[in-house]
């Protein structure tokens, strides 16, 4: 990127490459920067809250720890796992996890299981009933 300055003191940006070449004014300049951090600043604002019914929800590490309880079903739940940059993977794995002890609530389960990794923000997980209502 290079500055000019033409006579009329206006400043404005060049941008060139071999394809295109784009020229903005100072206020075109803020107004993108002020667009790019508005994307940037929302994507690191995401969370996902458990629900008060959902607070009772364990996630369980391995199917092994589930031996004893009933399977009530599936569920897959997704957030978004990219927002212009890749969110932190830990970040994408909690929300999922809350997503899906949200889901286990609905249908009276106590316990959620990982049974797939994460993919593009997506994760399957099982739900079980462990404990005896």
């Amino acid at each position: 990127m290079r500055f000019a300055r033409p006579m009329s003191g206006y400043v404005k940006s060049v941008v060139s490459s071999r394809f295109f070449t784009v020229e903005l004014g100072v206020d075109m300049m803020k107004k993108v920067i002020l667009l790019l951090a508005l994307l940037v600043g929302l994507g690191g604002c995401t969370y996902v809250k458990v629900s008060p019914e959902a607070e009772g929800v364990r996630v369980a590490a391995a199917v092994g720890a589930v031996k004893a309880c009933k399977k009530l079903g599936s569920t897959t739940v997704s957030v978004v796992a990219k927002v212009l940059l890749e969110r932190g993977k830990n970040k994408v794995a909690s929300e999922l996890s809350a997503l899906a002890r949200n889901q286990a609530a609905k249908l009276g389960g106590d316990t959620v299981v990982p049974v797939s990794d994460v993919y593009d923000g997506q994760r399957k997980f099982d739900i079980y009933q462990c404990a005896k209502s």
